[in-house]
């Protein structure tokens, strides 16, 4: 008996699968496929400071011995290889690393530094792997530390990385996140405007023009991005409704003026956003007036354009503050990355998944930290172990 195990990502395991096909008329071996779920994020080691970190199928794996800064924000996976964003000595890089079929944790293969235009530091806060290109979405800080919005391509097994400017400095601007459909590459952020208030927008790098998102007196930001099949535009963040903390409300945009939804009256904020069968999830926080408490959550809302009644999923217990980052979809389940408080007060690194059936009955959550130090999980991709046994 042997066996063999493969991961794939999720997006191409249905052709995977057909191309793997053969035209004998013997029966195809055995197929046992098990979500391989890859977690970025952080942990505190004894010096309090910040070590990046990618957890595979619960084990962490460290990406540099040495903090010097290093960050991380964005997980994409693909052919058995997890692309992390981050920097690292306040440049911008992303770590690639080979990943262990099993769920057993990653080695990490090689750290990429970006190119800057400037020497004040850089942050790649999204990542995204077409293919044998990787693309980043981030910032660079000009001499004034005013952000730049920009975003960097790299050709896998090149030596070349090219930096794309979006904004002149002139005046604070960030890419939050980074997409990529048919070869077009979609950026969601801000600038700032004259009035000094952050402006939700999104770039393309066809045009590389902001295109804002909402006209206001107040900040707003767009956090994820998702582009459909008919290249519509959804776009996540939040927009301000006054100055303080409590006036951040959640929403989400459809296009350049389509659509725009409100998931909670205050306090609010939405990370991820992702668009399937008609259906559009999106991951983040809200404050329950019950619990007195900000709790991680998901909404779920109609794509169409006849309803705006998103419906919210709690993910954990009214007992304790927690936060979500992204979020992940596979044909059965929702993947949903971020971190709760223990009750020493530090922030457990989780991650939490719930089933797509309507006869759900709970999230469960996985915590991935032990809570005796900080961690924090942003991003979360979900590649398949699949195993396969021949007689």
């Amino acid at each position: 008996m042997r066996k063999s195990e493969l991961i794939v990502p999720f997006a191409a395991a249905a052709l995977l699968a057909l191309s793997c096909s053969s035209p004998s008329s013997s029966p195809p071996p055995a197929e046992i496929r098990t979500p391989s779920v890859n977690v970025a994020g952080f942990f505190q080691n004894d010096d309090n400071r910040n070590y990046p970190c990618l957890w595979n199928g619960g084990t962490g794996t460290e990406l540099e011995t040495e903090p010097n800064g290093s960050v991380y924000y964005g997980v994409a996976v693909s052919d058995g290889i997890a692309y992390v964003s981050g920097r690292f000595q306040e440049s911008a890089c992303y770590w690639r690393c080979r990943l262990i079929p099993g769920g057993e944790g990653a080695v990490t293969a090689d750290r990429v530094d970006l190119p800057q235009s400037g020497s004040s530091g850089a942050l790649a806060q999204s990542v995204f792997a077409d293919g044998n290109t990787v693309y980043l979405a981030g910032y660079e800080l000009n001499a004034s530390y005013m952000g730049r919005a920009c975003y960097w391509t790299h050709e896998i097994g090149s030596t070349d990385t090219v930096q794309h400017l979006l904004t002149d400095g002139s005046a604070d601007a960030q890419v939050c996140a980074i997409y990529v459909r048919n070869g077009a590459v979609f950026m969601a952020g801000y600038y700032t405007n004259a009035s000094g208030d952050r402006v939700a927008c999104y770039w393309t790098d066809s045009s590389q023009s902001a295109v804002p998102l909402i006209v206001s007196d107040y900040d707003s930001e767009a956090r994820s991005i998702f582009v459909d099949d008919a290249g519509t535009v959804y776009t996540a963040g939040y927009r301000s409704v006054g100055e303080e903390d409590d006036d951040m409300i959640a929403c989400y945009w459809v296009g350049p003026g389509d659509r725009s939804v409100d998931l909670s009256a205050s306090a609010s904020d939405a990370a991820g956003i992702l668009v399937d069968d008609g259906v559009v999830y999106l991951s983040g926080s809200d404050y329950v007036t019950a619990d007195s408490l900000d709790r991680a959550c998901y909404w779920t809302d109609s794509a169409s354009v006849d309803s705006d009644d998103p419906e919210r999923v709690l993910l954990d217990s009214g007992t304790t503050v927690s936060y979500a980052g992204s979020l992940f979809l596979t044909d059965s389940q929702i993947f949903v990355a971020g971190c709760y408080l223990s009750g020493g007060g530090n922030s457990v690194a989780s991650y939490w998944t719930d089933s797509r059936s309507e006869d759900a009955i709970a999230p469960v959550r996985v915590p991935l930290s032990d809570g005796s130090t900080d961690a924090m999980a942003w991003s979360v991709s979900v590649g398949y172990v699949a195993t396969s046994t021949e007689g």
